[in-house]
């Protein structure tokens, strides 16, 4: 039987180079600034433009109901072995079109 993964939360990240945003959720277990909890990178791949100049603009976990992750999400998903979580699912990701202002306060 596979692992069923949930998310209660995601993180914005903003490409410098194609100026798209992306939301990108994050399984239960990262970013809960805790000491068994795995951090996310900072910066990753552009799912849009393909440049490595994808970065998150907030440094802060959003909440969200609990849901289960699909694979119909790009999300960080927390991989055993892993000292972060790693990016799945980056063909399906969404350019978001909200303005800069609205996610880096």
């Amino acid at each position: 039987m596979a692992h069923k993964r949930y998310t209660d939360g995601y993180m914005m990240y903003h490409c410098s180079e194609c100026d798209k945003w992306v939301q990108v959720y994050l399984e239960e277990s990262l970013e809960k600034r805790t000491t068994d909890s795995k951090p996310v990178p900072f910066v990753i791949r552009c799912p849009f433009c393909g440049k490595p100049d994808c970065r998150d603009e907030g440094f802060h976990r959003f909440p969200m109901p609990r849901q289960k992750l699909t694979k119909r999400m790009f999300a960080f998903w927390d991989v055993e072995g892993d000292s972060c979580g790693k990016p799945m699912n980056k063909e399906a990701a969404v350019p978001l079109v909200k303005r800069k202002e609205v996610y880096c306060g």
